[in-house]
Order: structure tokens, then sequence, then C-alpha cells
């Protein structure tokens, strides 16, 4: 019963918030925290990995914006690599409901500490949602292909994570 109880709060709360909430204009900067599940396929690389993302953005226009993220990678066996990338989200306006913002975006960088340091690209679509006016939470599932000199992997997978806007 406190289960249905609880869960009844935290849906009516994501219903009740105020829809001034989640103000994304221009100057605006964000720093963002996650940390993601994935796969990679290709090479014989193991199936899962764990990411801890660090990022900063700042919106150019109220539906774009531009970052940079740092990420740092512990796979299935023990090993410890990471990715440095630039980034551009949209955020069209269609897409936002409430005080929920979805997104689309590409980013492009290099892969550290895994080798011959590979150029990476991919894209990644989400949803924010505004717990206030400066902070939210995340989901994106993303795709990021790993260019080796001896082949290619292609990497799948969901991250979820924090932001405060500033």
């Amino acid at each position: 019963m406190m289960k249905r109880v609880g869960l009844a709060m935290i849906l009516g709360f994501l219903v009740m918030v105020p829809d001034a909430l989640g103000n994304t204009t221009r100057g605006i900067s964000e720093l963002m925290l996650s940390g993601s599940l994935s796969t990679m396929m290709g090479n014989d690389v193991g199936p899962r990995d764990f990411y801890l993302t660090a990022g900063h953005g700042t919106f150019v226009h109220s539906s774009i914006e531009v970052g940079s993220l740092v990420s740092f990678m512990l796979n299935d066996s023990n090993e410890i690599s990471g990715t440095a990338s630039a980034l551009i989200l949209f955020y069209p306006q269609s897409w936002t409901i409430k005080n929920i913002h979805s997104y689309a975006g590409l980013q492009i960088g290099i892969g550290l500490g895994s080798g011959d340091n590979p150029l990476i690209y991919g894209g990644r679509a989400g949803s924010k949602y505004f717990l206030s006016e400066r902070g939210t939470v995340f989901i994106e599932p993303y795709y990021v292909r790993y260019e080796y000199d001896i082949g290619a992997q292609n990497e799948f997978g969901i991250s979820t994570g924090i932001s405060v806007l500033y």
C-alpha cells in the first residue's frame, strides 16, 4: 500500500509542477553529470561498459545548445578509457510539453586511452524533466561509432543524469 501511495505522490508531482519551469534562453549555460550502460559490437569487445560523463553546454539560441563531453569508461575487463567530444543539441519547441524538453543532437570527438585514439561520432536523443527552474533530470539513448585503424565498433547505450542551468 505504501508503495502505491509513494508512486501516486511522484506521479502527482510530475503532473502538477508549474508551467514556468524549463527556461532555455540564449546565454544560459548547463553543467551535466550522467552515468550510462552500453553495449559495443565489433572487434571482439566486451558486451557491457559503464560510463561516467561530465559535460558543459551553452544555449546559443533558445533551441540550440553547443558544448563538450568528457567520458570515462570501465569495461567488463576492468580496463579504463575515455572520450572527449564536441556536442550540439537541438530542442524543437514542438517537442516541449510542460516541463519536459526533448532534444536530439550530434557529437564528434576522439577516444582516449584505447590504443590508437579513434575518431568517434554519433547521435543522441532524450528528454530533460525540469525539477526546478535551474535543475533537471534526463534520460537519453545514444549511438556512437568508433573508427579505429583496424576497424570500427558501434556502441549503443542509455544514459541518465542530472544537470544544473546557470
